[in-house]
């Protein structure tokens, strides 16, 4: 019998990460001990970070102002380079299941024949 004439169950999970919720101390703590960058550059990165405003208009009306507590700066190069190295290393935590990873999105998927393998997607 071939594969395609077995009935199988395949589990997957689809995310879309937000560049809004990127810890700031968890992104320069990876800058620092994952990449390398020394104390005055984590610094240069740490103030472009740090007391960004931000705003929402809607139709013309703007509402109040504040400052982002996390999150990187979208549209730009230099926030997408930052996002990408606060996600990079994801993969390392999924064991027990496939998966791919493009941009702010990620699949992860598991071909499922017992509640133990459930448990395995779910940890991961």
């Amino acid at each position: 019998m071939d594969g395609m004439e077995k009935i199988l169950q395949i589990d997957s999970v689809y995310t879309d990460f937000a560049f809004d919720f990127v810890d700031h101390s968890i992104l320069t703590d990876k800058l620092h001990n994952q990449n390398g960058i020394c104390n005055a550059m984590l610094n240069w990165f740490a103030s472009y970070l740090s007391n960004r405003m931000q705003t929402v208009v809607i139709n013309g009306y703007e509402l109040e102002r504040c400052i982002a507590s996390s999150g990187v700066p979208q549209d730009s190069h230099l926030g997408s380079a930052l996002f990408l190295l606060f996600i990079n290393d994801i993969g390392q935590q999924i064991r027990h299941c496939r998966y791919s990873l493009f941009a702010d999105a990620m699949k992860i998927s598991r071909k499922i024949e017992t509640n133990a393998e459930v448990e395995l997607m779910q940890a991961d």
